[in-house]
């Protein structure tokens, strides 16, 4: 693999991120997406209840105590709670951050095997991966997890504890 292969690929990299950044989403598009972003904010307020928090959550269910809990898993919104400091339309740079990464860590794996690093562009121009690295949903960060999981894995005995860690 030679350096001007990487060289190239990662201009395709930062083309990706100019384009995108161009094409930045102003607001959520899904109904999910709301229920994500309210749900960092109202974690960010110490507590995983919406009614607690004072914030709306779509999708909430009532808990035996009585209070209001969104039914999605906490993970993606955690993640986002850095980005509410930021302002609420900084949260949309989460899943171009984590597809990127993604990016990076599909090279590292196509290195362990000795194949070009041109065949990461697939990973990163995938038309399904392109459309999630616009919103704000679970399957960008369990992508990219599984992928430092196998890149971990693929590494050997010494870093099967990171492998599961991810």
């Amino acid at each position: 693999m030679g350096r001007e292969q990487i060289t190239i690929v990662i201009i395709f990299g930062a083309i990706f991120t100019v384009v995108w950044l161009v094409f930045y989403p102003p607001i959520y598009a899904i109904h999910d997406e709301a229920a994500y972003m309210a749900q960092a904010y109202v974690m960010r307020s110490g507590t995983i209840f919406g009614d607690v928090a004072g914030i709306p959550v779509v999708s909430s269910i009532e808990t035996p105590t009585g209070h209001l809990v969104t039914k999605y898993a906490p993970g993606t919104s955690f993640l986002l709670i850095p980005f509410t400091f930021l302002g609420w339309k900084s949260i949309f740079l989460l899943p171009l951050i984590l597809h990127l990464i993604g990016f990076i860590f599909f090279i590292k794996i196509l290195r362990i095997y000795n194949i070009s690093p041109y065949f990461s562009l697939f990973y990163l121009l995938y038309p399904t991966s392109v459309l999630y690295s616009r919103t704000i949903m679970a399957d960008v960060p369990s992508a990219v997890f599984f992928l430092i999981a196998c890149y971990f894995f693929l590494k050997g005995k010494k870093f099967y504890f990171l492998s599961g860690f991810f």
